[in-house]
């Protein structure tokens, strides 16, 4: 009588895929939900790490650190505890990057997106559009080819780039303020306070001054008879000395 050979099942009764194929993939899901988990752990700049009985967020640029949970919470649990707490440090901090979106609008094609040239930097660098000669005691309106929309309760303020200040080149106006809603192109009045008599030359390109984006309070006016006394009350310049 013919021996019976034990039926070996060498695939998938569902999908046919051989059982080392299954082993593949299972290993590739596996390592693309660490890769996953790793990159939840960043965020905003910060990095959820455990410490002996805690999970803190930590800031990749400063070193704070703040405590979000316990170690035994689950991972979603963490998680969620800490983008939320990430979110609120950043919203109300004054350096915070993502506590406002600014919305940019190219006028010109070529005009660079605003950009801060180092982590940490408040000031949004602006460039020209436009190649212009400033003559000592002269303005010149210099075109940035960009248009911005604030939100409301937010103000843009332009300064002029400190090196750019040291030779004589700034705002005539000191500050620019942008508001909310205004839509136009950013135009910079460029100051040329060189005493030696010698035209500066703006090319196009050049960066030339920054924009600060500032969280504005809710202001109230309520007017009055009589103002609050104070210790310097009417005193006004020079009061404090030289």
């Amino acid at each position: 009588m013919p021996s019976v050979r034990p039926f070996q099942q060498s695939g998938c009764v569902r999908c046919e895929m051989p059982w080392d194929g299954h082993r593949s993939a299972y290993r590739r899901d596996e390592e693309q939900r660490e890769r996953e988990h790793q990159d939840a752990l960043h965020y905003r700049g910060w990095v959820l790490v455990d410490v002996h009985r805690w999970r803190w967020a930590v800031s990749d640029g400063t070193g704070a650190r703040v405590r979000v949970c316990r170690a035994t919470d689950s991972r979603a649990d963490a998680l969620r505890a800490f983008r939320a707490k990430v979110d609120a440090i950043e919203d109300e901090s004054i350096g915070g990057r993502m506590g406002t979106t600014l919305k940019v609008k190219r006028v010109n094609h070529d005009a660079p997106t605003p950009r801060y040239q180092h982590d940490g930097d408040a000031g949004l660098d602006l460039s020209s559009m436009e190649t212009v000669w400033v003559y000592p005691g002269r303005t010149e309106m210099v075109r940035t080819g960009i248009a911005i929309e604030l939100e409301r309760g937010y103000v843009g303020l332009v300064f002029p780039r400190s090196g750019l200040g040291s030779k004589g080149l700034t705002l005539s106006n000191c500050v620019c303020v942008i508001d909310s809603g205004y839509r136009g192109e950013i135009r910079i009045p460029l100051h040329n306070n060189n005493r030696d008599g010698a035209p500066m030359l703006v090319s196009k390109g050049d960066r030339v001054c920054q924009l600060v984006v500032v969280k504005l309070p809710s202001v109230a006016i309520e007017e009055v008879a009589e103002l609050a006394d104070s210790e310097r009350g009417t005193s006004g310049f020079g009061s404090t000395g030289v």
